[in-house]
């Protein structure tokens, strides 16, 4: 309940800047403003993006199932993923959860499967995997962890 008042909030304020921001173009590109976009896939994805002078994302990213339901939730700073990135499934149930710095993956990434269950988690600092990245099975019980170092695996421990 309190991650849909959180999207509530987000989604609120961000389907109400079109009014205050529009996006504005000049000389063939974006100038600033939220952007919606709808992207061709198997189904139409909608997207709002805000961006900055000269096409660089800048804050909230929003994707769409053509259902509503939001799809990915992620941060851009300086045109490239920077800080959380959330996707779900079309039930509305988190799927994964990342946490990006100047467009490369640092941090935790955690994988969830069906009724919420963690899948995986794995470490990264500057793209590549680094320290202990657990696996779980279906039932949630830890099945194995691998030790990296520099995206390199050095040590595997099965359950």
């Amino acid at each position: 309940m309190k991650r849909h008042l959180i999207y509530i909030t987000i989604l609120t304020s961000i389907l109400l800047f079109p009014f205050y921001m529009p996006v504005s173009w000049a000389r063939g590109s974006i100038q600033g403003g939220l952007c919606k976009v709808y992207e061709r896939q198997p189904d139409p994805v909608l997207k709002l993006v805000v961006y900055l002078e000269g096409q660089r994302r800048e804050g909230v990213s929003l994707k769409f199932f053509p259902t509503g339901e939001v799809r990915e939730l992620a941060w851009y700073h300086n045109d490239q993923r920077h800080g959380a990135t959330q996707r779900f499934d079309q039930e509305g149930a988190l799927h994964s959860s990342a946490y990006f710095l100047d467009g490369a993956l640092s941090g935790i990434l955690e994988e969830y499967g069906e009724e919420g269950r963690l899948l995986s988690r794995r470490r990264f600092v500057a793209g590549k995997l680094h320290g202990v990245a657990e696996f779980y099975d279906s039932r949630g019980s830890l099945e194995k962890q691998v030790i990296y170092q520099e995206g390199r695996p050095t040590r595997t421990e099965e359950f």
